[in-house]
C-alpha cells in the first residue's frame, strides 16, 4: 500500500527547476486585458520560455517576442540566459515594452522585481494565493500592482502526466509603471483561441 501512495505522490511532486509549461489558454485569456496597455507590435520579453508555449500565443497576437531561459537546451528562444543575472549584452534595459511570463515559483519575487526594472508593463502568472504570506504583502505594497486577473478555471500545466483534474488556482498580476492607485481585481474567462488584436488590424 505504501508503495502505491508513494507513486501517487510522486506524480504531484514539484518539477525540477519549477518547469510548468503554460497552456495557451492562459496566455490567450490575458491578451484582451493588456492590449490597451501596449502598442500593437509591442516588444515582449518572456524570460522563462522553456519550450515556447507562452511565446507562440503572444506572437500570434502580433507582438514581437524574445524568449530566453536559464536552461541551455530549450526550443522557445535563447537558452543559457539567467534573467536574474544575465550575461553582459544579453538583455537591453528599456528595449522591451513588457515582460510577460510564468515565473519559477521558487524565485517569483526576484522575477517580479527584476521585470519591473526591465519594462514598463509586467504580467506574471502566479498562484491565486500568492499574496497570502507576510513577506509577499510587503512585496505587494512596494511594487503596487495595477490589476489582478483571476482565472475562472484551473490550468492543466501537466495534463499528459497528471490528467485533466488540475489542483492549482491561478491569477495574472499586471504592473504598470507609474501606477499609484489601488489594485483592481477581475475574473477572466477562458479563451481557447487567440483573440483579435484590434490595434493591429
Amino acid at each position: 500500500m505504501s508503495g502505491a501512495i508513494a507513486e501517487a505522490m510522486r506524480k504531484w511532486a514539484r518539477k525540477p527547476a519549477d518547469l510548468y509549461p503554460t497552456p495557451a489558454d492562459c496566455t490567450y485569456s490575458l491578451l484582451p486585458h493588456i492590449a490597451d496597455l501596449l502598442p500593437a507590435e509591442a516588444r515582449i520579453l518572456e524570460p522563462a520560455c522553456a519550450d515556447g508555449q507562452m511565446v507562440r500565443p503572444l506572437q500570434e497576437f502580433g507582438y514581437t517576442v524574445e524568449g530566453t531561459d536559464l536552461r541551455p537546451d530549450i526550443l522557445g528562444g535563447r537558452g543559457g540566459i539567467d534573467f536574474l543575472a544575465p550575461p553582459a549584452g544579453a538583455l537591453s534595459h528599456g528595449y522591451y515594452d513588457a515582460v510577460i511570463t510564468n515565473p519559477p515559483f521558487s524565485v517569483a519575487e526576484q522575477f517580479i522585481r527584476r521585470a519591473l526594472e526591465e519594462a514598463p508593463v509586467v504580467a506574471m502568472l502566479l498562484k491565486a494565493q500568492y499574496w497570502n504570506t507576510k513577506n509577499r504583502k510587503k512585496l505587494f505594497r512596494e511594487t503596487k500592482p495595477f490589476k489582478e486577473l483571476n482565472l475562472t478555471w484551473r490550468p492543466a500545466f501537466l495534463e499528459k502526466e497528471r490528467g485533466k483534474s488540475p489542483l492549482m488556482d491561478c491569477m495574472w498580476v499586471i504592473w504598470v509603471e507609474g501606477h499609484q492607485g489601488p489594485c483592481t481585481t477581475e475574473m477572466i474567462d477562458r479563451l481557447l483561441e487567440c483573440p483579435v488584436n484590434v490595434k493591429g488590424m
